[in-house]
């Protein structure tokens, strides 16, 4: 099973991250519209297609992109299909470290946010815990708090908060690094992770998130 469709059994996980989209819809009307950048199947979509009238998602797997269009998605390959000042709420989750030029990829994405929309990014952090994980699906880098907000701040944006996540998952990747793993995610590893370890971790980034955790998570909103 690809790492991918692995993470579907990361149901804690996906609920966090899910949290983040559903508090940047606060407040808003139901014709509210989104955007997923990077949908993959539309696991996100799925939930989010409760709380918004229109959904735009961008994706290049062909496959996927059929599945996106099943969920009643406005989808394309490529964020200039999305129209300018049309999105409520946008979301990036694990995705701007598949792209080279991903400063751009952030221009793009605000450039689809009306005055006052809402992002919410959520990538990978630190270079000093890049693995064969990474190799394998392909991510080019990892960030840390000051190179997103910079990114973000040069792309148009007014950063609200930013902040590191899953600070034992950090423990967990460079003890993955250090021991050389294959890079493969299995059903079970990623259940017990989800189940045991990532409740915990919650609870102690309440401590270390401006300091290390495994990922960067940010929000941010257009300046109108």
């Amino acid at each position: 099973m690809e790492n991918l469709d692995v993470m579907q059994y990361a149901v804690r996980y996906n609920a966090f991250l899910y949290s983040q989209i559903e508090s940047s819809a606060a407040n808003l009307p139901r014709d509210a519209v989104c955007l997923d950048h990077g949908a993959g199947r539309g696991r996100f979509l799925s939930m989010a297609k409760a709380i918004f009238g229109k959904m735009y998602a961008v994706e290049i797997d062909a496959n996927y992109m059929i599945e996106l269009s099943g969920l009643g998605a406005v989808v394309t390959n490529d964020l200039s299909g999305i129209p300018d000042n049309s999105i409520d709420v946008a979301w990036s989750f694990n995705v701007l470290e598949h792209i080279e030029d991903d400063q751009q990829t952030l221009k793009q994405l605000v450039r689809a946010l009306k005055p006052g929309g809402r992002l919410v990014v959520f990538v990978p952090a630190f270079d000093c815990i890049y693995s064969k994980m990474d190799e394998r699906v392909g991510h080019l880098r990892r960030y840390t708090l000051d190179d997103l907000f910079k990114k973000v701040t040069i792309a148009g944006a007014f950063v609200e908060s930013t902040r590191y996540v899953d600070s034992l998952g950090f423990l967990a990747a460079w003890l993955y690094r250090i021991t050389g793993g294959t890079g493969s995610l299995t059903e079970n590893s990623i259940k017990l992770y989800d189940g045991m370890v990532f409740p915990l971790s919650q609870k102690l980034d309440l401590l270390t998130s401006c300091c290390f955790g495994k990922n960067v998570l940010l929000h941010a909103t257009k300046r109108c």
